[in-house]
């Protein structure tokens, strides 16, 4: 029995040893499965990846001429080079010459795609190619610090940081896999910080998604792109936004995703932000987060205090601000005969919130509950004093537009216009309450209905009578207000004409103020030229700038006024062919920018425009095409606000260089962004998009249906724009075909 049982424990122990010998073997099979990803990952660079690379020769690539080398690594070298069309330093990314050639034009398509992405957290791409036997791309040239290094001097992020950090890389990603494309290596070496935007770069890794990657950083890669079937998805991006998110919490270089189950980094970053690193580590795909859901993630964190605020705020208001208050508000208004004005408002409230609040200092989220209150307490209570409570609903009304709620506070103030004119109000009262019910429907882009209201505005002030003014000359104001409003709806309504005609107005409304000759017409000088400009009437456009620059006495020389006149003459004397003229008015308009204002302001867009299309009236189409280039590349202020003309004026320039693609290119994009003023464009990017396909060989149109959609809209153009400038434009694209 002894035996027998010995002899049963034995063949146990040995079954026993089988069995965990099969499951080492799976084991050891799934480590040696990663390991060769990781063969494959690393070692795809070619034997000599980490060896040394022979320098450019000549110090010369392509048009871009080498200054020094910034860096090299397993992928190529990194230098900062000089780019002669965008006359700036550019870094430039070679790759080493191992490459083999299907891998190089892969990079090369792969690059080209970047560069469509135009975001201010994605480093702007301007071109790649192949030069000297070696594939590149060259880029912006950033000035800042990779997080890798803000870590070592400074120590893992706070909790606000790490919050900005993941909602500008999650729309910076989401615009690269609008591309098609998947960055591939996304680390904190690859995220730089400049001017307190975080920057992604290095798309050395990017690839097609869907496509099995080539490069990486192993410890940032999601899991499953180490299985045999591993495939590069948008979420394998966020799986390594999650990875570097985690190290700028902890400070690690190298983060763990255990270390999620830390306590204390839980306590450290909130339980909401824990929550959002746990999602985008999920090891399961259809767990883990996507854009979407990450954006829904952090806007409830960043309404949280606003919420918490808003309950705590209400008690407080109900409590404290009384009715009492409330009709001392009123009755102020009534003794003083004077509507209190919304920056008196702000301030008055602000200052009594920081007193109530113990989170005073949140000031806008704070204030917009307290309009919130008063226009509820306002209803509630003031039921038997209608002027009182068109009174308050209409300063309740602006001060929560003030503070983002258009669309309560437009109801708001829209109460107390219809209470006023039920209740008869005074003409001065009406006037006044129309202008700021036109405003409100403007901000709200309720453009029909503003003009309505301001036209109402105009006619009501035109016919004050004096004994009711309570300020000097309060009914001329109220109408060259109420007209420089309606101009700005009318353009934005498309009515060049309408404008044009308002502006006209004005100029002899404020003449009749002021008299003849006075620099207070200076402006108006100026904006009647301007809207002259748009329907291409160029002569007279030059004389009102040049009337505009005469009015401006010594008192206004350098100064914002003599800015826009100057360039308003650049755009006048480049159209009208004085050029000359125009390059000695962009000088100095180049001059007054520099002056006045700081760096980066959102005007210097309109500088580099006036700048390119003066650079094409002279003839010098390559500086043109570089600094339009630029301008559309660097996602600022300009890309998104160009009107509908430099729009096509940009695609022109690329059609004569002989780039099909990028004249098409840039008609797509600027029609995506038309705005009605510039509306009757639309059928010209219309007509455009087909020339570009007849200048490529892809038309669904013969080249006599062609000719006759220009000639047909020619006609139609002309007949009610007889200069518009674009009818030129058609000439030259039936010509071009």
């Amino acid at each position: 029995m002894t035996e027998h049982r010995g002899s049963q424990d034995e063949t146990a122990r040995q079954d026993t040893t089988r069995i965990l010998d099969e499951d080492e073997s799976r084991r050891v099979a799934r480590n040696l499965k990663k390991l060769e990803v990781l063969r494959d990952l690393m070692g795809s660079l070619g034997p000599d990846a980490t060896g040394e690379e022979s320098e450019v020769s000549n110090g010369q690539w392509g048009h871009l001429t080498l200054k020094d080398k910034l860096g090299a690594g397993s992928f190529g070298d990194v230098y900062r080079a000089y780019d002669p069309l965008l006359q700036r330093d550019v870094a430039l990314k070679l790759r080493r010459r191992e490459a083999v050639d299907s891998d190089n034009e892969l990079y090369i398509n792969e690059a080209r795609r970047m560069a469509q992405v135009h975001h201010p957290s994605v480093l702007a791409i301007h071109g790649a190619g192949i030069n000297d036997g070696r594939v590149g791309l060259w880029a912006d040239l950033i000035n800042g610090e990779t997080l890798q290094d803000l870590l070592q001097t400074e120590g893992n992020f706070d909790r606000s940081t790490l919050l900005t950090l993941l909602a500008q890389l999650n729309d910076a990603l989401r615009h690269v896999h609008e591309v098609g494309l998947v960055h591939g290596d996304v680390k904190l070496d690859n995220v730089m910080r400049r001017d307190g935007r975080f920057v992604l770069m290095d798309f050395g890794a990017a690839e097609h998604d869907g496509t099995r990657p080539r490069f990486g950083s192993p410890a940032y890669m999601a899991p499953e792109l180490f299985e045999d079937d591993g495939k590069l998805t948008p979420k394998a991006d966020l799986y390594s936004l999650g990875i570097l998110a985690l190290g700028a919490a902890t400070g690690e270089q190298i983060p763990d995703r255990k270390q999620l189950k830390d306590p204390d980094l839980r306590a450290q970053v909130g339980a909401d932000l824990h929550q959002i690193l746990t999602g985008l580590l999920e090891k399961d795909v259809a767990d883990r987060l996507d854009h979407n859901g990450l954006d829904q993630a952090l806007a409830s964190i960043r309404e949280a205090p606003a919420r918490r605020r808003r309950r705590l705020i209400f008690a407080v208001i109900v409590a404290s601000l009384s009715i009492g208050l409330l009709l001392s508000l009123f009755a102020l208004n009534r003794v003083e005969r004077e509507r209190q004005r919304l920056e008196l408002v702000k301030d008055l409230v602000v200052e009594s919130v920081q007193q109530l609040s113990p989170e005073g200092s949140s000031g806008p989220e704070v204030i917009q509950a307290l309009f919130q209150n008063i226009g509820e307490l306002t209803a509630e209570r003031l039921t038997d004093y209608p002027d009182a409570r068109a009174d308050m609903q209409l300063i309740a009304g602006e001060g929560l537009q003030a503070f983002g709620d258009r669309g309560s506070g437009l109801a708001l103030a829209e109460q107390a216009l219809a209470t006023m004119l039920a209740e008869g109000r005074s003409v001065r009262d009406l006037a006044h309450t129309h202008n700021i019910v036109a405003r409100m429907r403007s901000a709200a882009k309720n453009y029909g209905e503003a003009e309505e209201a301001i036209r109402r505005s105009v006619a009501l002030f035109e016919t004050l009578p004096a004994a009711e003014f309570e300020k000097p000359n309060e009914g001329p104001l109220g109408v060259i207000q109420g007209r420089t409003l309606l101009a700005n709806l009318l353009a934005r309504q498309g009515d060049l004409r309408g404008r044009l005609e308002a502006h006209r107005l004005i100029l002899k409304d404020r003449e009749a103020l002021l008299g003849a000759g006075q620099s207070g017409s200076a402006v108006d000088y100026h904006n009647v030229a301007q809207s002259l400009l748009a329907l291409g009437f160029t002569a007279e456009a030059v004389a009102s700038e040049e009337g505009a620059l005469a009015l401006l006495g010594p008192e206004h020389l350098g100064t914002f006024k003599e800015l826009l006149v100057q360039l308003g003459l650049t755009r006048a004397y480049g159209e009208y062919g004085r050029l000359e003229d125009a390059q000695r008015a962009i000088t100095r308009t180049r001059e007054l920018f520099q002056r006045l204002l700081p760096e980066g302001h959102r005007l210097f867009a309109s500088l580099d425009e006036a700048s390119a299309r003066l650079a094409f009236l002279q003839g010098n189409r390559d500086i043109a095409l570089a600094t339009y280039r630029a301008h559309f590349a660097d996602a600022g202020p300009g890309y998104a606000t160009a009107s509908g003309r430099i729009w096509l004026q940009y695609a022109e320039t690329e059609r004569l260089a002989g780039d099909s693609a990028a004249f098409e290119q840039a008609l797509a994009r600027g029609q995506e962004l038309l705005t009605e003023e510039y509306g009757l464009l639309r059928p010209v990017f219309v007509l455009g998009t087909q020339v570009a396909a007849d200048l490529a060989g892809h038309s669904t149109l013969t080249r006599d249906e062609l000719l006759t959609e220009i000639d047909e809209l020619t006609e139609q153009l002309r007949t009610d724009y007889p200069q518009l400038p674009e009818l030129a434009l058609l000439q030259a694209w039936r010509e071009a075909i």
